[in-house]
């Protein structure tokens, strides 16, 4: 059950409504297999590979991270578009993220790992595709879908270095210059 709970607070210069919005979810994991149940009633399973102990039978962790980061881009950008008047039909995310192992791994287990257990980085492109958007609709749109997108403000805040880069995608009919797009 997903609950919007409005309050006001008051400053000496200005009113600011707070729309706190909250998330429940149940979970129940038998070995590394992991399945939630978010407060919406959609199923979520995780699991790791079979070298790592697990079963395989689902996508690890990391990747619904990834997908979280990406599908809050998405409903974010959106918003953004929208309140910019601008025609986004499609936005392509090509990521890659990293971390060291040993920061889940290092041994013996009574120690602290020297390394963390977090993504170091996630950089990647995220191809727009919006007809007639200009290089300054572009970057505004791209800053205001990262500022906005609370799956990116907990990923910087973790530490982990964000690097997402926009780039215009062409349909066939607008391609520049010459007709090769060369990237």
């Amino acid at each position: 059950m997903r609950r919007t709970i409005l309050s006001a607070t008051t400053t000496a210069a200005t009113t600011t409504k707070q729309r706190i919005k909250t998330y429940n979810m149940k979970a129940a994991a038998i070995g590394s297999s992991c399945t939630s149940r978010t407060g919406s009633g959609h199923l979520i399973p995780t699991d790791v590979p079979v070298k790592s102990g697990g079963r395989d039978s689902a996508a690890e962790p990391v990747y619904h991270l990834l997908a979280a980061l990406v599908g809050c881009k998405a409903a974010t950008g959106t918003f953004v578009a929208r309140k910019m008047k601008i025609n986004v039909r499609e936005m392509t995310f090509d990521l890659e993220a990293s971390r060291n192992e040993m920061g889940a791994l290092a041994l013996p287990i009574d120690k602290d790992p020297t390394v963390p257990a977090a993504l170091s980085h996630i950089v990647g492109v995220c191809y727009v595709d919006a007809p007639g958007i200009t290089d300054q609709e572009l970057e505004m749109f791209g800053k205001q879908t990262t500022i906005r997108c609370p799956v990116a403000n907990m990923i910087q805040s973790s530490g982990t270095v964000l690097k997402i880069h926009y780039e215009k995608k062409y349909s066939t009919d607008e391609i520049p210059g010459d007709g090769f797009l060369i990237q």
